[in-house]
């Protein structure tokens, strides 16, 4: 057979020819993205995006080419572009591999033809959805977000090569449809923070590469499929806020590579937590709170050992706490608060040697505190309240040194505070946590920690003052909970702070207790001090003087002790002061007056108390009553007089300092007097001009 031989004129052709193909399909995309570029509104981010300054887009901003100069990668996250996507030619894009929008300004439906992108692997549209402190919880971006609505087009079933996929933080409506089972490859599937309805599909069990799903904040409804559990290479899984139902599929225990679980906020899940969750012993953050589980806690719990953070409060869980529980030696955060737990609190969660928070509050736990909680040396945050615990408080809770916020109210506790916490006689001003922690005394606070001590409602006692019964009901109370707020007795009133301010609150409430003798004065040290509630107690002797040390002070309420004597004037400098109740003690005398105090108008604030007069109460005061608060304030008053008497020797000093030399020297008098004469006429000449 004879060849024939190729001219050596055709080898450069075919060069030319492949070049000019290729400049082609450059100015090609280069024109798509020009385009989109001027349907969006001022795309400042997208200045490098000219001809002028290249023939090629490969070097603007945002865009990768591959080596033969084809755009693989469009990635403008955060570039504050505003919009819609119609103008993006996908088509002009045929190699694109990773497409990255996150966090932008746009918005209007997703564009059908995006299922022409055969390569994609990566498709991130997302609103901008950033993880917080807990794994399971996550905020929107507060300048830029997406805004894309309408349904997630059927056509991204067709992306055969996706395995990343986040449209997150969007208006996004409609059902995850069934075709989402096609993209074998998905490894990432974020739809969370959009308003999608309906199931989620069983096919989503086909996704057998995905690793994280994260659907959270949608309102899906009806049960989670067990088609859930084929997801073998699983280690995120977010499918909290929604209204999903029923029972949590024991299937769910197949998912051995799981990491983080959260199904916390969906409220109608009902029946038990499976006993399979136990073979989850990968999984380091547990969040079931905020449903309508029931029954008890599974003793196979004990087998997550590397579980860090557990939160199943706000249930209907019943039943003891689970002595295996104790076997999780990796627990920084519990919360098991409002549910119906019963039983003795379990004295081996002393061995937490890493937990930092535990809330227990608002079960039926009852027994005594065991001193091994002592033990648990890193605990900043411990909140028993609302249960039925008896006995004395144990003094081996002193040795928390890095313990800043305690609640043992609403509970059956007796005997006396431990002075090992420090509590109101006279080593209150000498707080550990609450003073060299916080530096209150200089003025400074560290960031993002409370320090308060709860320790109401209950029947202890000092200096062994009976405490047999309980006394009176009491409708106040502080109830401190580890969740996105916290409620306590404000101004009178229930309110509830959220998380951003908690770092503000630093106050002291030992109200309802049979603490007694008088206020120390070292009190008044702690001058960042916002709120101080010591009512209904047994408290005797005088207001400290020294109050006014309290600058920061809103809230004080003394009301229901046994206090004596006058007000303290220095109770008047307290100008943030927007709440005060002394009410139902023995004070006498005027009520001071001036400053904050004349706003505070409401008689109830003094009332129970006969001796005292003066405004708001209608009672007048009689000379004896008016000489006592004269004699409280003595020394406002010796002030006073020797400010006037200063006034009158300064007053002739500088008058004859100035006059005298006028009269004594006639040179000065005759200049002062033609300064005088030159400064009225040129007035008079002004005045005239303007006639």
């Amino acid at each position: 057979m004879k060849t024939v031989p190729i001219q050596p004129f055709l080898v450069p052709l075919l060069i030319f020819i492949s070049l000019t193909f290729l400049e082609a399909g450059a100015q090609s995309e280069a024109q798509a993205l020009l385009n989109w570029k001027s349907s969006l509104f001022q795309p400042d981010a997208l200045s490098s995006w000219s001809l002028a300054n290249s023939t090629t887009p490969c070097g603007w901003f945002g865009v990768r080419c591959n080596s033969a100069g084809s755009i693989v990668q469009l990635s403008l996250p955060h570039a504050n572009l505003n919009g819609t996507l119609h103008g993006l030619d996908f088509a002009s894009l045929p190699s694109l591999i990773k497409l990255n929008l996150n966090t932008n300004l746009l918005y209007g439906p997703i564009p059908s033809n995006i299922s022409v992108l055969s390569k994609l692997t990566s498709l991130d549209l997302g609103g901008g959805l950033f993880a917080h402190s807990s794994p399971s919880t996550f905020y929107r971006s507060p300048s830029l977000s997406n805004n894309l609505s309408g349904p997630i087009p059927l056509e991204i079933g067709r992306l055969a090569k996706l395995q990343q996929l986040d449209l997150s933080g969007n208006s996004l409506g409609g059902p995850i449809l069934p075709n989402i089972g096609r993209l074998a490859k998905l490894q990432q599937l974020d739809l969370s923070g959009n308003s999608l309805d309906g199931p989620i599909p069983p096919q989503i069990g086909r996704l057998a590469k995905l690793q994280q799903l994260d659907l959270s904040r949608n309102s899906l409804d009806g049960p989670i499929p067990p088609e859930i559990g084929r997801l073998a290479k699983l280690q995120q899984l977010d499918l909290s806020e929604n209204s999903l139902d029923g029972p949590i599929p024991p299937e769910i225990g197949r998912l051995a590579d799981l990491e983080q679980l959260d199904l916390s906020k969906n409220f109608v899940l009902t029946g038990p937590i499976p006993r399979t969750i136990g073979n989850l012993a990968q999984l380091t953050s547990l969040a079931l709170y905020a449903n309508n589980l029931n029954g008890t806690i599974p003793a196979e719990i004990g087998n997550m050992t590397a579980l860090t953070h557990l939160d199943i409060s706000r249930n209907q869980l019943q039943g003891e706490l689970p002595h295996t529980i104790a076997q999780l030696p990796n627990l920084e955060v519990i919360s098991i608060s409002y549910n119906n737990l019963s039983g003795r609190f379990p004295p081996q969660l002393g061995n937490w040697s890493l937990l930092y928070q535990l809330n227990l509050s608002s079960n039926q736990l009852s027994g005594s505190i065991p001193s091994e909680l002592g033990d648990a040396a890193r605990l900043t945050y411990l909140d028993l309240s609302a249960n039925k615990l008896n006995g004395p408080i144990p003094t081996k809770l002193g040795k928390l040194e890095n313990l800043a916020l305690m609640d043992l109210s609403r509970n059956d506790l007796s005997g006396e505070i431990p002075y090992q916490l420090g509590s109101i006689p006279q080593g209150l001003g000498n707080l550990t946590a609450m003073v060299d922690g916080t530096a209150m005394v200089d003025g400074t606070q560290e960031e993002g920690k409370i320090y308060n001590y709860i320790i109401s409602y209950n029947a202890l006692k000092r200096d062994r003052i009976p405490c047999s019964a309980r006394g009176a009901s009491y409708n106040n109370c502080s109830a401190f909970s580890y969740s996105d707020s916290v409620s306590i007795i404000w101004k009178g009133k229930e309110a509830t702070f959220q998380r951003i301010t908690l770092s503000l609150m630093v106050g002291i409430d030992l109200s309802g207790n049979y603490l007694c003798h008088e206020i120390p004065a070292e009190l008044t040290n702690l001058s960042l001090l916002r709120f101080l509630n010591l009512s209904r107690n047994l408290l005797d002797g005088s207001i400290p003087k020294s109050i006014s040390n309290l600058k920061n002070l809103e809230v004080l309420d003394l009301s229901r002790n046994q206090l004596s004597g006058t007000i303290p004037q220095s109770i008047s400098s307290l100008t943030f002061l927007d709440f005060l109740n002394l009410s139902n003690n023995h004070l006498s005398g005027r009520i001071p007056s001036g400053h904050q105090l004349q706003t505070l108008d409401d008689p109830s604030i003094y009332s129970g108390n006969d001796e005292l007069c003066g405004f708001p109460l209608t009672r007048n005061c009689s000379n004896d009553q008016a000489s006592v608060v004269r004699l409280s304030t003595h020394d406002d008053g010796d002030e006073k007089i020797w400010l006037y008497l200063s006034m009158g020797p300064g007053f002739v000093v500088g008058f004859w300092g100035f006059f005298g030399i006028l009269f004594f020297k006639r040179s000065l008098r005759l200049a002062y007097f033609r300064c005088i004469d030159d400064i009225y006429d040129r007035f008079s000449r002004i005045s005239m001009r303007s006639m």
